[in-house]
């Protein structure tokens, strides 16, 4: 038997008992970390899906809820209840995502909390807002009743008309 040989039977001897009783331990321990990142990964992945559709739901109702309000004036003085069926809109748009972030803490208030600001900053966000929403009245309104078609549309798009900004002049 050649020294390294030696060197190698005798290390076995001492260190493997040792080995092996720590090596299914420590492939235990690699195995759980393994396991861990996957799941913080996927539950990552699932939490910005969420997140998104939440955020989508959320946008939607604000814009349905400017549209009915009728501009910046009128969500100041929203109805109470205005609210409380923005945030059934939302539940009922993405239920999953609700039950999801319910269980992190998600209740109705913090869904009404964000559908007001989100609706301020679409009126905000949207200089030709009153305008719009004046045309959005007389579409309904066609809609309703086409007898009723208010007869200063032609003012109403005037107006949208003459508060466009100026287009950029420039050759090409």
């Amino acid at each position: 038997m050649t020294m390294w040989e030696s060197f190698w039977n005798t290390t076995w001897e001492i260190l493997g008992p040792f080995y092996a009783a720590v090596l299914p331990i420590a492939a235990s321990a690699v195995v759980g970390y393994l396991v861990k990142l996957y799941r913080d990964k996927t539950g990552q992945e699932v939490n910005a899906i969420f997140r998104e559709a939440l955020q989508g739901a959320i946008t939607r109702t604000a814009n349905a809820i400017v549209v009915k309000a009728g501009g910046a004036a009128a969500l100041n003085a929203l109805p109470a209840d205005a609210l409380d069926l923005g945030v059934r809109m939302v539940k009922e748009a993405v239920p999953e995502a609700v039950a999801h972030f319910a269980r992190e803490g998600l209740t109705d208030e913090n869904i009404a909390s964000k559908i007001l600001p989100q609706a301020e900053a679409i009126i905000a966000a949207a200089p030709l807002a009153p305008a719009a929403m004046e045309i959005a009245k007389h579409v309904e309104q066609a809609l309703t009743d086409p007898t009723k078609v208010a007869p200063d549309i032609g003012k109403v798009l005037d107006q949208i008309i003459r508060s466009l900004p100026p287009r950029a002049s420039g050759n090409g």
